[in-house]
């Protein structure tokens, strides 16, 4: 209301914090002193209002419904007039501190379910079914909850014995859906066009963001407006739009930021976003899990001299969806509406430049991104989007068949990095000598660009391998080993420093409250695949895991004696940064070696257990080195074992964790050695005659 009439707020000490049925919540504004009177201008009805709290926005826009229709089948209101409101978004919400607005002078009731008829000090409204006219529109309320109960199993599953690498992704057994889904995907997948073929609610959510971040806004439309451009997705025309099928689906969708690329700003799509009780995601079928797994491209990452990494640009993208099956990836849009403005005269004009709402481009134009009452534009998406079900299968299945049907063409090495060596949209690739490392990025590049895969962002420890790449293609030097999609604040992770060749660490001040839910948090973001830090970070896994057995209740704060022992692990935390692990498992050879060995120590203690790897290399001179692997602590049960037995899981760790690394090695592994120094695991294992 302030935004339409000269009304000037005054400011205090306080803010408002107002909540509404849309989730909005305001919490900056003033106070005005306004009289609210009837249409008909009666002067006995006009109401004060004093120090009302005036904020930028309030709610979504209201349904207009004709209440004529409701008043000719009604006969008990026809004798009522009834004012027909032209604005269609509510300007003032009257609290009952105004006493005089609910006080009912007259009431008009007609048969069981007709609308009913109340007056005011204000006049008439109307309560009940104002229209038996059908909407076009469906409400989407989204309801957002977290539990204790969800926390109690994530902490459940955080220490759960699991079997540890034991099988490979592709040697996993599929289930009767796993073989009908990949069945579909191979009798549908072909080449076209160089590519493989493969709510509203929430959209006013999103505009009242980009009321608050008017920068936000300006790039998520040029993402959008991009996606069109490059035929990722396309806009429906009126008549497309009305055409309805039984799969036809509007998928919400955000603005992601991530902080470490700042001024990068990502469309998310959310098929897991349910309507009645169903998603997309609900109704895709579940398919079998076809990436590699991330340890093992890191352990073959080791291996070699001379390596490099790269990314497919828009992976999902780049494998299209089956035309007839885009009507299910739908979603809306915004529009944008574009007033030619070359002064501004009257004061509703000006009242309206100096809330914000008009956003000035240039010096004789003025943009007003599309009124909230506006009907948003239609579109869909073309392609596979990040988060569905099936995007992940369909586009790795999409690279893998790129690489089928032209292995005829390219080396088999050029081939097997495809197969072996991406994890989703990103490759890391060690060879033993620049000049294969050369050739294998051009290849490489050459290859997948038949299937429509373009790589980008390449990194690599040789200065020869980044010149013949082009200055565009190039990444930052630095690569964060965090592959995930979305970003994700984490108080310890690792990443590749390709000008040292060293894994590096990067810690995080989370500023989490000293509370178990506190813990849970940061020792959960902890990113360290490989295990180097292992010994650090099961310090805080064990604290966990006795605040979980002394009851502390979630959002307590923890006391003596765990809250020195967490104080001392969060003061340590920054000092990981000075650790530096050579990447290379050979570094310091400069010829093959003679002998490669696999050396694997399993070892107990009432807390916990663990395993550990190493690589031994011997040369023929008999030089010898020796490299960390990867290493594995798990905490002891809540419910107390022995030391005997958690010595022999901890052998069984070792084995598992031996037979996944040889698995994943593709160098050869000439001997495998187990070191126990529990005499209890060494005589079980040796006993013939009992099974354990």
């Amino acid at each position: 209301m302030v935004n339409f009439y000269p009304i000037a707020p005054f400011y205090g000490e306080l803010s408002p914090h107002l909540t509404t049925v849309n989730n909005a919540d305001m919490e900056e504004g003033g106070k005005v002193n306004f009289k609210i009177a009837p249409v008909d201008n009666q002067k006995d009805h006009v109401l004060n209002v004093n120090s009302a709290w005036a904020v930028k926005d309030l709610t979504t826009p209201l349904k207009h419904t004709k209440l004529s229709r409701s008043v000719e089948r009604c006969p008990h209101l026809r004798q009522v007039s009834f004012p027909e409101v032209e604005r269609k978004k509510i300007s003032i919400l009257l609290g009952t501190n105004i006493q005089e607005v609910f006080i009912a002078l007259d009431v008009r009731r007609g048969k069981p379910n007709d609308p009913i008829a109340i007056k005011s000090y204000l006049g008439w409204s109307i309560l009940g079914g104002a229209s038996d006219v059908q909407s076009r529109s469906q409400e989407l309320i989204n309801l957002v909850t977290a539990q204790d109960v969800s926390l109690g199993k994530q902490l459940e599953e955080f220490w759960k014995v699991e079997p540890y690498g034991n099988t490979r992704p592709e040697s996993k057994p599929l289930s009767v859906e796993d073989r009908r889904a990949l069945k579909l995907i191979e009798n549908s997948i072909c080449l076209r066009d160089g590519h493989y073929q493969m709510a509203e609610a929430r959209l006013q959510y999103l505009k009242r963001r980009f009321h608050r971040d008017p920068e936000l806004e300006v790039k998520y439309r040029a993402v959008i407006e991009d996606c069109v451009v490059k035929g990722y997705a396309r806009r429906l025309s009126k008549e497309e739009a009305a055409a309805v099928s039984n799969i036809t689906w509007y998928i919400p969708h955000h603005a992601v930021t991530n902080p470490n690329k700042p001024g990068k700003v990502r469309v998310v799509f959310d098929p897991a976003a349910k309507y009645n009780g169903t998603s997309l995601n609900d109704q895709l079928l579940q398919e079998p899990c076809l990436t590699n797994d991330l340890i093992g491209v890191l352990i073959r990452f080791r291996e070699e001299e001379v390596v490099f990494s790269a990314d497919v640009e828009g992976m999902f993208y780049q494998t299209n969806v089956t035309p007839s099956d885009t009507d299910a990836l739908r979603f809306l849009c915004m529009k944008e509406v574009l007033y030619e403005v070359r002064c501004l005269k009257s004061t509703e004009d000006m009242i309206l430049a100096l809330a914000g709402q008009f956003k000035q481009l240039s010096h004789e134009f003025l943009w007003w991104p599309g009124s909230i009452e506006d009907r948003p534009e239609d579109y869909k998406m073309l392609v596979h989007i990040f988060r569905a079900k099936s995007s992940p299968c369909c586009a790795n299945k999409a690279l893998n068949k790129t690489a089928q049907d032209n292995e005829d063409n390219y080396l088999q090495e050029v081939v097997q990095t495809v197969r072996r060596n991406f994890y989703v949209d990103d490759v890391f690739k060690s060879v033993p000598r620049t000049q294969q490392a050369v050739r294998l990025t051009s290849d490489l590049t050459k290859l997948l660009k038949e299937g429509g895969f373009r790589l980008t962002k390449f990194a690599s420890n040789s200065r020869e391998v980044l010149q013949s790449i082009p200055p565009d293609l190039r990444a930052n030097p630095l690569l964060d080993l965090n592959l995930d999609q979305l970003p994700l604040e984490r108080a310890l992770g690792v990443y590749w420093d390709a000008q040292s060749d060293t894994f590096k660490f990067q810690a995080v001040q989370a500023g989490k409250p000293s509370t178990k839910h506190g813990v849970l948090s940061v020792v959960s973001s902890v990113f360290d695949p490989l295990g180097f830090l292992s010994p650090f970070v099961f310090s805080a896994k064990i604290l966990l895991q006795d605040l979980w057995r002394d009851k502390i209740p979630w959002d307590q704060e923890i006391t003596e004696p765990y809250l020195s022992q967490w104080q001392r692990w969060m003061e340590e935390l920054p000092h990981v940064i000075t650790i530096n692990i050579p990447r290379c498992y050979k570094s310091q050879f400069s010829i093959n070696p003679s002998t490669i060995q696999l050396h694997n120590f399993p070892d107990a203690s009432r807390c916990g257990y663990a395993a550990v790897s190493y690589l031994r290399f011997v040369d023929e001179r008999g030089v010898t080195q020796c490299s960390f692997v990867m290493g594995k602590t798990r905490n002891a049960p809540i419910r107390e074992w022995t030391i005997p037995r958690l010595e022999l899981q901890a052998a069984v760790l070792a084995t598992r964790l031996s037979k996944m690394i040889v698995n994943e090695l593709d160098l050869q592994v000439d001997q495998i050695f187990f070191w126990s120094d529990s005499m209890t695991s060494l005589q079980y294992i040796k006993n013939e005659t009992r099974r354990f």
